[in-house]
């Protein structure tokens, strides 16, 4: 009974006021709330502006391709094999494009982290999630996969 006396009146001190763990730390919600959001608001606006720059230039390079398909038609292609042609291009991009930005993302971190002050909170949690990357290439395949088919004659 005496130790839990003693134990008792150690946390007494120490104790604050106990809130739900899914709120976070308060400090530090209330600190990064607001920022984190116009952040995230900003990264959706620059991903926003990159898409409609990429179907810009898919725009511009089919219209530029628009008669060297005409002519491989002329020749005898069909539409199968030009579909097939177009999407190993496609596919050559992006796996270049993925794998230029998974690097980035790598080295990227590493540096952010070298640069970060050594008080950032649970910047050890910091890192790339590969059952992301895992997931969105699935999905990647299962939309070439899709978009093959229903092209196909």
């Amino acid at each position: 009974a005496d130790s839990q006396g003693r134990l008792h009146e150690f946390f007494r001190g120490s104790v604050g006021r106990l809130a739900p763990a899914a709120t976070g730390t308060s400090s530090l919600r209330q600190e990064f709330q607001k920022p984190l959001a116009v952040l995230s608001v900003a990264v959706g606006v620059v991903l926003l502006i990159t898409c409609v720059n990429l179907a810009n230039l898919a725009l511009a390079r089919a219209v530029a391709r628009h008669r060297e398909m005409a002519i491989r038609t002329a020749l005898g292609a069909t539409r199968g094999r030009l579909v097939q042609q177009l999407a190993t291009e496609s596919l050559l991009l992006a796996g270049l494009g993925g794998a230029a930005g998974l690097l980035l993302a790598l080295y990227g971190i590493d540096l952010l982290l070298a640069l970060s002050p050594a008080s950032l909170p649970r910047a050890v949690e910091v890192g790339v999630d590969f059952r992301v990357l895992g997931f969105t290439l699935a999905l990647a395949l299962l939309r070439l996969n899709h978009r093959c088919v229903d092209t196909r004659l």
